[in-house]
C-alpha cells in the first residue's frame, strides 16, 4: 500500500502512525474523485484531538488560532453528519482486532471512533487490513437512506 504521507511529512504530521495508517488504507478504498478529495482534506489536518484512551479522534484545522470546518475541498455529500466508512483491522504480532468507524460533517472528514481502545497501539504504523466498508457514496448530493452517526 502506498501511504499518502511523504515520509519528511510524517514527522511533523499531528496524526499517530496508527491513524496514518488507517487514512492510508480509506484512501486506497475510495474511489478516484473521492479519494483526491479526501486527501486534500486529509493534507489540511494540523490539529488532533484525542479523548481519554484513544478511542475518539477529532481532526481539525486550524487558522490563525481558531478552528475551521471544511477548511479544504468537500465531498458534494453535504448532510449535517453521516458515516463514512469502517475499517476493521489486526496489528500483526498482537492479539485482538479494532475496528475504525470514519464519520464527516457537512462533506469534510470529521472523526475516527476506534474499538478497542487503541491507545497501546497507536503508536504502531503496521495494520493489516481485514475489511473496508464504504457505508455511504461521498460524491453523491444527496443520500435518501443515509446511515447516521451514533
Amino acid at each position: 500500500m502506498k501511504s499518502m504521507f511523504h515520509p519528511l511529512q510524517s514527522l511533523f504530521s499531528p496524526l499517530a502512525p496508527l491513524e496514518r495508517a488507517l487514512l492510508d488504507a480509506l484512501d486506497e478504498a475510495l474511489p478516484h474523485e473521492a479519494g483526491q478529495i479526501f486527501r486534500d482534506q486529509v493534507r489540511s489536518v494540523n490539529h488532533v484531538e484525542r479523548s481519554p484512551g484513544y478511542r475518539e479522534i477529532r481532526l481539525y484545522t486550524r487558522k490563525r488560532g481558531k478552528t475551521t470546518r471544511n477548511a479544504g475541498p468537500c465531498f458534494p455529500l453535504q448532510d449535517s453528519d453521516y458515516h463514512l466508512a469502517t475499517i476493521r483491522f489486526t496489528i500483526p504480532g498482537r492479539p485482538g482486532s479494532w475496528k475504525a468507524r470514519f464519520d464527516c460533517i457537512k462533506g469534510s472528514l470529521f472523526a475516527i471512533d476506534v474499538t478497542p481502545s487503541p491507545q497501546d497501539i497507536c503508536r504502531r504504523g503496521a495494520i493489516h487490513v481485514s475489511k473496508v466498508d464504504i457505508a455511504n457514496d461521498p460524491m453523491v448530493t444527496h443520500a435518501p437512506s443515509i446511515s447516521r452517526s451514533a
